[in-house]
C-alpha cells in the first residue's frame, strides 16, 4: 500500500491542479507531512504559481527541518533567479544541519559566495565528516574556491586511507574543480564508422596485449580492425613481451618480483605499456577496445594525451585503458619507479592493495599527483571524460569478459586466486 506521500508524489505528476485542491487529504499531522508539502509546491511550480510554491515550502519547514527541503528549497531560488536569496538560506542550512555530503555537493552548484561561507562554516565549527564522501565533497568546494592547498591538507587528514587512493581523490578534487584545464573540443565523426579507413591512417604507433599467441576470435577481429587504422606501426605484445621489457629495465632483482606479482595478464599488460611506451612513444588500447576515429589521435600529435575519470567517488584516476604519449614522458617513468618501490618495499601494503592501484590507473594516477605537487602544471593535454568516448569504442560484450571468472574479481580483490589461460590484458 502507498504512503499518503507516494500518493501525493503520484498525484502531483498525473494531476497537479488536484493535487492542490486536495492538499490536506494527505496529511497525517506527523514530521514526515513536509514531503507532500514539498510535492504541492511541485506541482505549484508545475502550474506555473510560484507564490503558491513559497507557501507550500514554508509550511514544509514549519513541518521539519532537514537539508532535504533546504536543498529542494534552494533549488526552486535558483529556478526562480533569486540567487542572494538562495544564499540566504544556504548559510541557514549549514547551521540547522551542518556540513551534509548533499549541502556540500550544491555548495558547488551555487557558487563561490555559497563556497566562501561553507568554508567559513567549517573552520568555525570544526566541523568532522562522518564520511569520505563528505570530506571529498567539501575538499572540491575548498579548491574551487581556490584553497587548494587547504584541499589537498583535508583529503591528507583522512585515516587509514592508502597514499594512492588519497592520491586518486586528490585528482578527483583537480578535475572536479577545474583546476585541470580539459577540452571536450574534438573532431566528431560525421560519418558511420568506416572499418576500411579509407579516410585516414594513424601516424603514431598503437600498443595492443594479450598474454597468449592465439587470442579468441571477437578480439583477434578487434585487433584486425585496429591494425588497419595504423601505417604498419601496430605491435601485439605478450607475456615475452613483458617479461622482456621488466627484465631490461628493471634491476635483476626488482625485475624478479615484479614478475613474481605480475602472475595475471592484466597486470603483465601493465607493465608492458608503461615500458612500451616511455620507449617508443605512441597510444595504448586495452584489448577489447576498437579505435574509432584516428584523425582524433592525428590531430593532438605531437603531444601526450591523458584521459582522466572522475565521474565516480570511488575511482577517481587517469585511465590507462587509453592513453597517448611521447617517448621518455617523465611521469611513465615516474609510474615505473613508484610501482618497484611498492612491490620491493611494502609487500604489506601491497597485499592490501588491488591491481587497479599496484599497477594500473591507481600508481598511474598516484605519480602524477606527485608530479603536480612538485611543479604545480601539467604538460599534457587532458580530455573530458564526456567526450573522449568519440575516439574508440569499447567492446564490452566480448565473450571472454563473460566467461573469465577471475578477471574482475582479481580487480576487485587481490587475494582472488587468477586460473591461467582464462583471462586478457
Amino acid at each position: 500500500m502507498m504512503s499518503l506521500h507516494q500518493q501525493a508524489s503520484e498525484l502531483r505528476t498525473t494531476d497537479p491542479r488536484g493535487l492542490l485542491d486536495h492538499c490536506q487529504d494527505y496529511l497525517s499531522n506527523k514530521p514526515e507531512d513536509y514531503l507532500v508539502f514539498i510535492e504541492c509546491a511541485f506541482a505549484a511550480e508545475t502550474l506555473g504559481d510560484a507564490d503558491a510554491a513559497e507557501k507550500f515550502y514554508k509550511q514544509a519547514f514549519d513541518v521539519h527541518n532537514n537539508d532535504h527541503i533546504f536543498i529542494t528549497y534552494i533549488n526552486f531560488l535558483l529556478r526562480q533567479g533569486n540567487r542572494e536569496m538562495a544564499d540566504l538560506y544556504y548559510y541557514q542550512a549549514l547551521n540547522c544541519c551542518g556540513l551534509t555530503t548533499p549541502l556540500a555537493a550544491l555548495s558547488r552548484k551555487l557558487g563561490s559566495v555559497s563556497i566562501k561561507k561553507a568554508v567559513s562554516f567549517f573552520q568555525e565549527s570544526l566541523t568532522e565528516f562522518s564520511s569520505l564522501e563528505d570530506a571529498y565533497n567539501f575538499a572540491i568546494a575548498l579548491s574551487i574556491n581556490d584553497q587548494l592547498d587547504e584541499a589537498f591538507h583535508l583529503v591528507d587528514s583522512l585515516d587509514d586511507i592508502d597514499p594512492i587512493h588519497l592520491s586518486r581523490y586528490k585528482f578527483g578534487v583537480l578535475v572536479k574543480s577545474g583546476k585541470l584545464s580539459t577540452t571536450n573540443h574534438l573532431p566528431m565523426r560525421s560519418e558511420p564508422l568506416d572499418n576500411n579507413f579509407s579516410h585516414s591512417t594513424l601516424t603514431q604507433s598503437l600498443f595492443q596485449y594479450w598474454d597468449k599467441d592465439s587470442p579468441p576470435l571477437d578480439v583477434v577481429n578487434l585487433f584486425e580492425l585496429n591494425k588497419k587504422a595504423t601505417n604498419g606501426n601496430y605491435y601485439i605484445g605478450n607475456k615475452n613481451s613483458f617479461l622482456e621489457n621488466v627484465s631490461d629495465y628493471f634491476t635483476p632483482s626488482s625485475a624478479r618480483l615484479i614478475i613474481d606479482y605480475c602472475q595475471h595478464p592484466s597486470a603483465q599488460s601493465d607493465l608492458y605499456r608503461w615500458t612500451e611506451l616511455l620507449i617508443r612513444g605512441g597510444i595504448y588500447l586495452d584489448a577489447d577496445m576498437q579505435l574509432s576515429h584516428q584523425s582524433f589521435f592525428n590531430n593532438l600529435d605531437p603531444i601526450s594525451v591523458i584521459f582522466p575519470w572522475a565521474n565516480e567517488l570511488k575511482y577517481p584516476c587517469i585511465c590507462n585503458w587509453i592513453i597517448k604519449t611521447e617517448p621518455a614522458l617523465p611521469l611513465l617513468e615516474m609510474t615505473l619507479v613508484a610501482i618497484e618501490k611498492l612491490i620491493r618495499d611494502c609487500p604489506q601494503r601491497v597485499e592490501h592493495l588491488t591491481m587497479f592501484d599496484v599497477t594500473g590507473p591507481g600508481i598511474l594516477t598516484h605519480a602524477f599527483i606527485e608530479t603536480y605537487l612538485e611543479t604545480g602544471s601539467s604538460d599534457y593535454v587532458f580530455i573530458d571524460e564526456t567526450s573522449f568516448h568519440s575516439a574508440f569504442m569499447y567492446g564490452s560484450n566480448l565473450a571472454y569478459k563473460k566467461s573469465a571468472d577471475t578477471y574482475w574479481p582479481l580487480i576487485a580483490n587481490p587475494n582472488h586466486a587468477y586460473v591461467s589461460g582464462e583471462t586478457d590484458a
